[in-house]
């Protein structure tokens, strides 16, 4: 499965983040401060 790439949304954080792209939508821990984050949707690309 396709792994997607994010950043934490903490701040003093902004931890890249990795999760399967089965994990949109889903609630997940960042592993570098704690704070639950949720997996985000697949975005539609600018026309």
């Amino acid at each position: 499965m396709p792994i997607i790439t994010f950043f934490c949304p903490n701040l003093k954080c902004k931890a890249m983040l990795q999760a399967d792209e089965r994990q949109r939508g889903q609630k997940v821990r960042c592993k570098q401060c704690g704070q639950v984050i949720v997996v985000p949707l697949k975005s539609n690309p600018k026309k």
